[in-house]
């Protein structure tokens, strides 16, 4: 850039000019190596997120395996706090000691339900001998 002195509002005059910078060799090195640090870093960065997705995947599938074992144990635990629950009930307990004894009020019979064999006599033949 050049510097220039008013001597007069209408004459300017040019002192000295300012040689252009010359590059530094220093400067571009040391630009050079800070690139080249940076990218091997990014190298071994990159390389142990590679090793590491096969593991994340592994602990994904883990999970999904104990969320499902916790998911099963938990309608395990409710099926198992009702029974609890209903045999240490007082209004329940006769009704479970009898279900569980098989037995009945003295009022109260015994239904068996039972499947009767088809009959042969009961049902009409086509055949007229």
């Amino acid at each position: 850039m050049a510097r220039l002195t008013v001597l007069s509002p209408k004459t300017p005059q040019v002192v000295s000019q300012v040689p252009p910078l010359a590059p530094r060799p220093r400067r571009s090195r040391e630009v050079t190596l800070g690139l080249a640090i940076h990218l091997a870093l990014l190298l071994l960065g990159i390389g142990a997120v590679a090793r590491l997705i096969p593991h994340l995947q592994q602990q994904q599938v883990r999970i999904e395996k104990l969320d499902s074992e916790v998911a099963q144990a938990e309608h395990r635990v409710g099926t198992l706090r009702h029974r609890f629950t209903a045999s240490f009930d007082p209004q329940q307990a006769e009704t479970m000691m009898m279900s569980a004894a098989q037995r009945l009020y003295p009022h109260q019979k015994r239904i068996v339900w039972q499947t009767r064999p088809a009959e042969a006599s009961s049902i009409p033949s086509t055949h007229h001998e």
